[in-house]
């Protein structure tokens, strides 16, 4: 994938973001499309009245901001973080467009990114308002247990990802405790096994184990 998106010229480059560090600050303003080479990134979506709502994993192969590239309503930008050590390589979209009417690997791998985006965003909303409270916390706690992102997890993050208040993610906590527990301000997994296969099981209701 990184071969049909990146090319040693000018308007493209390369970057290595440590586990923990910013990729794009919320407050920037960009012109760039990005391309996970290796590793793991996060990115927050804000909903319509601007506050902090669906959180998405992206892996090695995925783009971030070809939606927004391609569509004429400004999204807030938002900030975009590595979850584990990653490789990001980006490109201006303005050179990005240009190849993009000779190039048609690079079209396809954008199109099936951006529907792939799509959908998953179209499911991820299905899951966030049917599925319970418990489970969004289940499935958000094992993500980053498996991202390796547990360790500097704070409670406030937590509630800004799930959208909640502190008292109703409390008592989720209280309900999984034989799986997660939270001593000296930090999660501490205490049943890796049962925590990723309830998380696993309630993300293949909505077809998010892809």
């Amino acid at each position: 994938m990184g071969d049909v998106f990146f090319l040693k010229e000018k308007g493209y480059e390369e970057h290595f973001y440590t586990a923990g560090s910013i990729i794009l600050d919320s407050r920037s303003q960009t012109k760039l499309i990005y391309h996970i080479k290796s590793g793991h990134a996060g990115l927050q979506v804000y909903t319509s009245d601007l506050r902090p709502g669906l959180w998405f994993s992206f892996s090695e192969g995925d783009y971030i901001g070809v939606i927004e590239a391609f569509s004429s309503y400004e999204y807030p930008v938002s900030e975009i973080y590595a979850l584990s050590d990653c490789i990001v390589q980006t490109a201006e979209i303005s050179i990005l467009k240009k190849r993009l009417e000779h190039d048609s690997k690079l079209a396809v791998s954008l199109l099936n990114s951006m529907a792939e985006q799509m959908m998953s965003a179209d499911r991820w909303n299905l899951m966030r308002n049917t599925s319970t409270i418990i489970d969004q916390t289940i499935v958000s706690l094992s993500s980053h247990y498996q991202n390796q992102t547990l360790d500097t997890l704070k409670k406030g993050q937590l509630c800004n990802e799930l959208s909640i208040p502190k008292r109703s993610l409390n008592r989720a906590l209280q309900s999984i405790r034989s799986m997660v527990s939270y001593e000296n301000k930090k999660f501490i997994v205490t049943d890796p096994e049962m925590l990723i296969a309830k998380a696993s099981d309630i993300m293949e209701r909505f077809d998010l184990n892809t």
